[in-house]
């Protein structure tokens, strides 16, 4: 026999409702969130993103596979290493909020798995939850585009006067979005000096009153934040470079020259930035026709005249002045020579300090003092009286002499320029014969370098040189006691040695290169010029 049994609830609407309280409540639960500032966010920064909601693992139930996707962003960047977690950082652009910006399409997945008391899995769900991107306003700041320098715009380098004078550097405010207060920071070249501060409303300085000095010019900045952002982000900057023109070192043009006691020369220099200069000569001659030794003028150049006669050395100097820096380069100068130039003593063979040498060669040098370079000297040698074959070698303060016949002879130098005849020079010189009376002396190889020889030959006649202050020694030697010494120009013995048989072989080969003198007291204790060269 069969029983029914019918199991009747008795509020069947009541266990809907709480059936769908729960799934509600459930559902609710699983909802994410996305925090993190939106609004008044300062450009630049690092800001911090967060995802909640996610549920974390019970006694009861695990969470597995979590996978997290930050979708792409709108006018921002994102700067954390890695944003596959819950966490990621990103950084805005400084533009204005009427470009969109925004956070990125996210989504997140997640498996929920259900186990009863005993461990063994009841259900396993999987989520997949996507949280929608949300606009960002930033505390944008518009950036500069230039600097205005004495109401002039620039927007790279330019050049500025300066000194006790004035002048204002500005800019334009810059857009802000949201409307806000802007300050400013300006930075000056080294020395610059801020006068006052300015600018329009609410103790903003976008104007600023400067003044330059020696310090000379440099780079000027000047940033722009908002008054409201709690840090400085990617502010709103601008840098010009601004030179400062000082005068630089005159250059003449006008080389150095004689002057003529009757004659007026033009010196010109010519100094970059210069607008104006200042001029001096030395005592003894005027300037523009006067006899005034000083001259401030716009033009770069002066006429220069001998307010006394004579011949004497005299110094015209110039610096550049900038007017509207008040400042001036350093002088520079040039010599000049007045007149006829002078002349100092006709000197004999001074490099060599020997007064002893054979005829018909030129090595005979003779010299006088000169006159500055800057007188333009020309010289004039002469012998008297002058036997046929004397040669004189040389245009110069230095010349060579080579004379053919024995005798008393005046060795004169008259010096002149373009201001009419200097000063003369001259000295008496004496050629004599050579005594020969052991013979010729002949020396080899000259120039010399491992080896020199010196070999008496057979007797002759033969000239020397010497001047009137040098008295000849008489000896009378045989051919194997003459004695043979090398000295160097300080008259120091190099080597010494005799004849043997009228010959004898000296080694140069550690002897340094150089002119010396080879004397042989042969009766007349001859000398000869000897070149060491290795």
């Amino acid at each position: 026999m069969t029983k029914s049994i019918t199991l009747r609830l008795k509020n069947p609407l009541f266990y809907l409702v709480s059936c769908l309280f729960l799934f509600i409540a459930n559902l609710k639960a699983q909802t994410l969130t996305l925090t993190g500032p939106t609004t008044n966010i300062v450009p630049c920064t690092d800001v911090t993103y967060s995802i909640t909601g996610v549920p974390t693992s019970t006694s009861t139930k695990s969470i597995e596979n979590l996978s997290v996707s930050w979708g792409a962003l709108a006018g921002g960047t994102y700067t954390s290493s890695g944003i596959t977690s819950l966490t990621a950082t990103i950084r805005w652009d400084q533009t204005p909020n009427s470009s969109t910006k925004s956070t990125g399409n996210i989504r997140v997945t997640w498996n929920e798995i259900t186990k009863d008391g005993n461990g063994k899995v009841t259900n396993s769900t999987f989520m997949d939850k996507t949280i929608s991107p949300k606009s960002i306003q930033v505390l944008y700041i518009a950036p500069i585009t230039g600097i205005r320098v004495a109401g002039i715009l620039v927007t790279n380098g330019t050049t500025v006067d300066c000194g006790v004078q004035s002048f204002e550097l500005e800019v334009s405010p810059p857009t802000t979005d949201p409307v806000s207060p802007i300050t400013y920071t300006w930075t000056l070249p080294a020395s610059w000096t801020l006068l006052a501060q300015g600018g329009t409303g609410g103790g903003q300085t976008n104007r600023v009153t400067v003044t330059t000095n020696t310090a000379g010019g440099g780079t000027i900045s000047v940033k722009a934040t908002r008054s409201d952002a709690s840090s400085t982000g990617c502010p709103s900057q601008y840098s010009i470079s601004v030179g400062r023109p000082i005068p630089q070192l005159p250059v003449f043009q006008t080389p150095a020259q004689s002057l003529c006691s009757s004659t007026t020369q033009r010196f010109t220099a010519t100094s970059t930035n210069a607008t104006s200069y200042e001029w001096q000569v030395s005592s003894g001659l005027g300037i523009n026709g006067t006899t005034s030794q000083t001259l401030t003028t716009t033009v770069n150049y002066i006429d220069v005249k001998p307010t006394q006669t004579g011949n004497f050395a005299g110094t015209i100097q110039v610096r550049g002045i900038r007017s509207q820096c008040n400042v001036s380069s350093a002088w520079t100068s040039t010599n000049v020579w007045v007149g006829a130039p002078t002349i100092g003593m006709t000197v004999y063979d001074i490099s060599m300090g020997t007064y002893e040498f054979c005829t018909n060669t030129l090595f005979n040098l003779f010299s006088v003092d000169p006159p500055p370079a800057n007188s333009n000297p020309t010289y004039q040698w002469n012998l008297t009286p002058k036997p046929f074959g004397t040669q004189i070698v040389g245009t110069g303060s230095t010349v060579r002499l080579t004379v053919t016949q024995p005798g008393t002879y005046i060795l004169s130098c008259l010096v002149s320029n373009s201001c009419g005849i200097g000063g003369e020079a001259s000295t008496e010189i004496t050629v004599t014969k050579c005594s020969g009376g052991l013979g010729t002396l002949s020396v080899y190889p000259n120039p010399a370098n491992k080896d020199l020889t010196v070999e008496l030959l057979s007797t002759t006649d033969n000239e020397k040189i010497s001047n009137t202050s040098f008295t000849t020694s008489q000896r009378s030697s045989s051919l194997s006691t003459i004695q043979v010494q090398l000295l160097n120009k300080w008259n120091q013995i190099v080597w010494q040695g005799n004849l043997v048989n009228g010959k004898a072989t000296l080694s140069t080969s550690s002897i340094p290169n150089g002119l010396y003198f080879l004397k042989v007291d042969d009766d007349q204790m001859t000398t000869k010029r000897i070149l060491i060269q290795h």
